[in-house]
């Protein structure tokens, strides 16, 4: 990287004094980074704190633009149009038509958005032939003021270089890294002309913590910045062209995401419960709220865990040397942003292929090119990248479990450990601390179930020494070195209280029971009418091909089930209060509605999953969910209050918003 430093900041005594002593990330006032895709329209924006917006806004080919255009205080998009010299502005940061726009410029001019005045409010300049134009209002007539600056097919740029409250311009040279400004909005030589970056970056101008605004770029989805105790690196999502923006913050929940990196041994195995089981529900009973984050989830080989109640996301892959674990982490920085990250990492560096646990494989044979300084960079890699998702991440790094299979264990795990002790020490910050659990003599020997994988009481012991060095980060208290091991663990392991269950499905065989119920009740009148009437419905969705297992997978079996329950509801009323099959009906009425309520309550878990995965990036089907959501509440009021019609109703929308959120979501 090619950092030419010479007169980076216009202020860097000041800028010195100011940042000195500083631990704050990313702080919530900084400037958040927008991408403008001009070959799709869409917008990603990446905001200070780590979460991602996406929408379309704008037609390929548009300039794009942020700026606080009604003064409010955050910046929000606006496209210029070249073809036509059209502005178009919205006031907030999603899909929809311009609020405002107007004309102003000639076609093909180039813009740039400031405030240039002060007044807090962001109007708009144009770039024409090395001549800017400058207007303080947003709207189509004469520019205030005109003058000479900056060079044709430079990239201008707006920032408060002086800290006056007004922005100046600058440009950039993306074939040369050149980059000039001048602090006031007059013609003349730039006060400042150095080079930021490498040929091809893109610049951005903002507030990236400090308090005051300093140029940074933006390489290959990685936004670099300067500060007095080095560079920054922060991952942006999205791809296309770069533009800054005061974007603001969601406030801070007290949140805390997790991120479990590793290979099977944190991934686990079909029927494990695995650490991360303990873990989560260790640190739920401590008081966190806890998010465990990741691209995966669940146990490997589209197995089950021996208990599924607890967040179950990871970035673990069974098998996955050091390099591999640490190449698909950076393929998912941008969007997988934890506060902690959890490193057990190196077990497969020591095997050969293929990796232990596939038939026909010695395990013990040892990997020709296995190499502890490549382990080394890899580890290295992986928490740089964890740095690039979030600088103040907290890492615990813990050494590896002990195996037993032969020679290559003994020698090589032992090997391994050591240089992971090393490392934590070379790498820890203060800003991003790494916290070395040591897990020698935490899983033993006799806990392992097949000479590499801990059994039940192995990952609880590591989910407990995992839990100190945990709370320690969150307090910022001083780690000891290494973290001391814990208690020992309970013979057997007293398992937490578990979350409570998804609702049981009935599935066909009770919408067939409840048919039978309904064949077998004797009533009179209209009453019988209605019984009949529900007697139909199930048994059209009981014929609906459309059930996957217990699963209702289509709105109609939904709709089917919830009539049925409506009919069921008037059978009731109309049937005499002394009438002998009363209570059969009134049950049969409450199963039903059971059955349609918890065919909602499974759709709405996995659409909630969906769209976890999605991470900010696919806002339709939050939208949905939360209509899917708002629906089943509804449902669970007019459920207690004894209105079966009305719940029926609202359950099976829910289902349909859930269905609907899940197929965007995975879309």
């Amino acid at each position: 990287m090619r950092w030419i430093r010479q007169v980076f900041f216009i202020a860097a005594v000041f800028i010195a004094v100011t940042l000195a002593g500083t631990a704050t990330a990313w702080a919530a006032e900084a400037d958040g980074v927008g991408i403008f895709d001009p070959n799709t329209g869409i917008w990603t924006l990446t905001h200070p704190n780590g979460d991602v917006d996406t929408f379309y806004y704008g037609n390929p080919g548009d300039v794009p633009m942020m700026g606080d255009w009604d003064c409010q205080g955050e910046a929000t998009v606006g496209m210029y149009r070249p073809v036509n010299g059209f502005v178009y502005v919205r006031n907030t940061n999603d899909f929809g038509v311009a609020d405002y726009d107007f004309f102003y410029g000639n076609p093909g001019d180039v813009p740039v958005a400031g405030d240039w005045d002060g007044d807090g409010c962001t109007t708009l300049a144009i770039h024409r032939g090395g001549t800017l134009y400058v207007s303080n209002k947003l709207a189509t007539g004469f520019a205030d003021f005109e003058f000479s600056f900056g060079d044709p097919g430079h990239v201008p740029f707006a920032a408060d270089f002086n800290g006056d409250g007004k922005d100046s311009i600058g440009f950039f040279d993306p074939l040369t890294a050149r980059v000039y400004w001048r602090t006031t909005l007059t013609a003349g030589p730039p006060d400042v002309d150095t080079y930021l970056g490498v040929p091809g970056d893109q610049l951005v101008a903002g507030d990236w913590g400090q308090g005051f605004d300093s140029n940074a770029v933006v390489r290959a989805g990685v936004l670099h910045y300067q500060t007095p105790d080095g560079i920054v690196e922060w991952a942006v999502a999205g791809n296309g062209v770069a533009v800054n923006g005061k974007l603001a913050t969601p406030p801070d929940d007290g949140l805390v995401e997790i991120v479990p990196v590793g290979d099977s041994i944190t991934e686990g195995n079909p029927g494990e419960y695995t650490y991360r089981f303990f873990l989560y529900n260790d640190l739920v009973s401590d008081g966190l709220k806890v998010d465990f984050v990741g691209t995966r989830t669940g146990v490997c080989c589209d197995g089950e865990p021996a208990d599924p109640n607890f967040d179950q996301d990871h970035q673990a892959w069974s098998g996955a040397r050091s390099g591999e674990i640490a190449a698909r982490v950076t393929a998912s920085e941008a969007v997988v942003r934890p506060d902690i990250a959890i490193l057990h990492v190196g077990t497969n560096d020591i095997w050969g292929p293929p990796p232990p646990g596939v038939v026909g494989a010695d395990p013990s044979d040892p990997n020709p090119d296995y190499d502890v300084e490549v382990s080394r960079r890899h580890l290295a890699d992986l928490v740089a990248s964890l740095r690039r998702s979030n600088p103040d991440v907290g890492v615990v790094l813990s050494t590896l479990i002990p195996c037993d299979l032969g020679l290559v264990c003994s020698e090589r795990i032992p090997e391994l450990n050591e240089m992971i002790r090393g490392l934590a020490g070379q790498l820890t910050t203060e800003r991003s601390r790494i916290a070395l659990v040591d897990l020698d003599g935490v899983v033993a020997l006799g806990d392992l179930v097949d000479g590499v994988h801990p059994g039940k009481d192995g990952q609880a012991a590591m989910a407990r020494a995992y839990r100190q060095a945990v709370l320690g980060l969150l307090a910022r208290s001083p780690l000891p070195d290494p973290i001391p091991l814990p208690d020992p663990i309970p013979d057997p392991y007293p398992l937490p209280v578990p979350i409570p269950p998804r609702p049981e499905l009935g599935g066909p065989p009770l919408v067939e029971q409840l048919a039978r119920r309904l064949d077998d009740i004797d009533v009179n009148g209209r009453a019988a009418r209605h019984v009949r009437r529900a007697r139909a419905q199930l048994q059209q969705a009981l014929d609906d091909e459309h059930w996957d297992g217990l699963r209702a997978d289509d709105v109609q079996i939904m709709q089917r089930l919830s009539k049925a329950a409506e009919e069921t509801e008037r059978a009731v009323e109309r049937t005499d209060r002394d009438a002998v099959d009363l209570d059969e009906l009134s049950d049969i009425e409450a199963d039903v509605l059971g059955e349609v309520q918890a065919q909602a309550a499974v759709e709405l878990a996995d659409a909630a999953f969906a769209v976890g995965l999605c991470r900010g990036t696919c806002p339709p089907a939050a939208e949905l969910l939360a209509e899917a959501e708002a629906a089943y509440a509804n449902g669970s009021a007019s459920a207690q209050s004894g209105d079966t019609n009305e719940a029926a109703d609202h359950f099976s929308r829910a289902w349909a918003y859930a269905d609907q959120a899940g197929d965007e979501a995975l879309a």
